[in-house]
């Protein structure tokens, strides 16, 4: 058995230094007009398309700022573009309306599902099935 040293035990509550933060990477990632325009090569789309997050913290945007890259619009200049996040491309519609996908992603992420049954049927648990919008009053 070792002596027990009271004089060098650590400081259970003694508060860390800061620790100097991580130097950023290089963003390497493309500028979302780069990615328009292979977009619409690619698809052999005549404008140029809309371009819409469906992942990471940005989901459900339309990128707008063709300036910025891939990494600064989806992740806020931070952590690293992996290629990961899925972008939907779809044709531009009018200036005064959202691209379809959009809505349509708002309309998946604020809607629940609710099954239930009659209480004299316990045997049939998704005997109704309801679609509520958040909008909707219950």
């Amino acid at each position: 058995p070792q002596d027990f040293d009271e004089e060098n035990m650590p400081d259970l509550f003694e508060v860390p230094a800061k620790s100097t933060p991580a130097k950023a990477t290089e963003d390497t990632s493309p500028l979302v007009a780069t990615v328009r325009e292979a977009a619409a090569a690619a698809l052999g789309l005549a404008q140029t398309p809309s371009l819409v997050v469906l992942t990471g913290p940005h989901a459900g945007n339309a990128l707008l700022d063709d300036s910025v890259t891939l990494l600064q619009a989806t992740r806020d200049g931070y952590g690293s573009w992996h290629g990961s996040d899925v972008l939907c491309v779809e044709p531009r519609v009018e200036a005064d309306r959202q691209p379809q996908s959009t809505v349509l992603f708002e309309r998946v992420r604020n809607t629940a599902h609710i099954t239930f049954n009659h209480p004299d049927r316990p045997e049939f648990p998704e005997e109704f099935k309801i679609s509520v919008s958040k909008d909707s009053t219950l």
